[in-house]
């Protein structure tokens, strides 16, 4: 690399070259100068930074229960995992450039499931509007690397409620398998992650927490 004394001097060069109309040779010159030899490119001269790997992870199945019940043949998808939605309310005043929205609560999320038939063993619960049902949804994380697989991690989410409706995604058709799907309004759920609390959502007792740590203690301190 080029010592600043010697891009002074050829700064001093291009400058002359310039006054002479040789402002090819000047721009040649400085080029030089700054990627250490002839013929050098700035290219070359600036690709220093040393590249780093990454760390990828993905969930490609999992284990649905019910009570406890291990479910494996019977569901077929889970849409959604109950985390709590946050509702916002619009806030505008005079000299703001633009409104916003800022949080003002937590709203019930809905969880669909999706089963392969009816079975008699779990319609029970399914089909009561009056008793919360208890559903978990164990996944292993598979996290990789540069040389491949590198470790896995335990993913389960766990969430409770009433179910609300049991019809609107069941279709019978001459030939095809039935798709009968439940509608859960959750009122309470958990995501943990390799054994570490992510969040902690309960209706039934007015808690939310995120870490272990209770987002509405301030605002409902007793």
């Amino acid at each position: 690399m080029a010592s600043i004394s010697s891009i002074m001097g050829t700064i001093g060069s291009i400058a002359g070259a310039a006054a002479g109309g040789n402002i090819g040779s000047a721009v040649s010159t400085a080029l030089d100068a700054l990627t250490g030899s002839k013929g050098g490119s700035v290219g070359t001269a600036t690709s220093t930074v040393a590249g780093r790997g990454i760390s990828i992870a993905q969930i490609v199945n999992a284990r649905v229960y019910l009570n406890g019940t291990d479910l494996v043949g019977k569901a077929a998808e889970v849409s959604g995992i109950g985390a709590p939605k946050v509702k916002t309310a619009d806030f505008d005043a005079i000299g703001m450039i633009s409104g916003i929205k800022l949080p003002s609560n937590l709203e019930q999320t809905e969880v669909k499931i999706s089963w392969t038939c009816f079975y008699s063993d779990i319609s029970e619960f399914l089909f009561t509007p009056y008793r919360v049902v208890d559903f978990q949804v164990r996944g292993f994380r598979e996290n990789y690397g540069s040389n491949g697989l590198e470790s896995t991690s335990q993913v389960t989410a766990t969430f409770g409620g009433v179910i609300t409706d049991n019809s609107s995604g069941t279709t019978i058709k001459n030939g095809e398998p039935v798709k009968l799907e439940t509608t859960i309004a959750v009122t309470r759920a958990k995501l943990v992650i390799d054994g570490k609390e992510i969040y902690n959502y309960d209706v039934s007792t007015n808690t939310y927490k995120i870490g272990g740590q209770d987002v509405f203690s301030t605002i409902f301190p007793y």
